[in-house]
């Protein structure tokens, strides 16, 4: 049965946007602005200019902003669980590349800071961020610790790793927010700094 192209379609529903492809559009098209512009410097109109699409309702620009922090931080966690270190001083070399990598784009650690400084409106969001993060740290570390001490139950284990693990990544997150831009900072400079903690987290 062939359908006139001047047919009238009887489910309007079909003609609207799917409005978890226009999330998506709009995630495309804020990632490379919000990550080298910054998240203040690049308003919502510039977004959904550039996605093509109408503004939809009830999305707003914080929300864009968590969608692509969830996205990048979705990356980091995949790429951190893939790398399986030898021993301790590959762990750190790998660790001094990333930070490295992250002092020379530090778009994400900036669009964090940036989207902690609105407060309240996606919290949630942020906290879940950065207990997938520390998850994750948790498990490199353990692929190199030597094992628990003598005398600690499962709950102190658990604990202890935690705090491992936050003291690792926060001394990282530090060193590329007080160094970003900055390609004076050797590689054995950054090696010194990070090996330190690492090597006292595993110990």
């Amino acid at each position: 049965m062939t359908t006139s192209p001047l047919a009238v379609d009887d489910n309007p529903a079909s003609e609207q946007p799917d409005p978890t492809e226009i999330r998506q559009q709009l995630l495309r098209a804020a990632t490379e602005p919000f990550l080298t512009r910054g998240f203040s410097a690049t308003s919502i109109r510039q977004i959904i200019e550039r996605a093509g699409v109408r503004r939809p309702s009830g999305i707003s620009k914080i929300m864009i902003g968590h969608d692509v922090a969830d996205a990048v931080c979705n990356q980091a966690t995949a790429r951190i669980h893939r790398f399986r270190p030898r021993d301790v001083d590959d762990l750190i070399a790998m660790l001094v590349t990333w930070t490295e990598v992250a002092m020379a784009r530090p778009g994400w650690v900036r669009l964090e800071l940036e989207l902690a400084a609105h407060g309240n409106d996606g919290d949630h969001r942020a906290a879940q961020r950065s207990s997938q993060l520390r998850a994750a740290v948790v498990a490199l570390l353990a692929t190199v610790r030597s094992g628990t001490p003598a005398g600690t139950n499962a709950e102190e284990g658990r604990a202890m790793d935690e705090i491992r693990a936050m003291l690792v990544w926060s001394t990282l997150i530090g060193f590329v927010c007080r160094n970003a831009h900055n390609l004076d900072v050797s590689r054995a400079a950054i090696a010194e700094h990070i090996g330190y903690v690492v090597r006292f987290a595993v110990s």
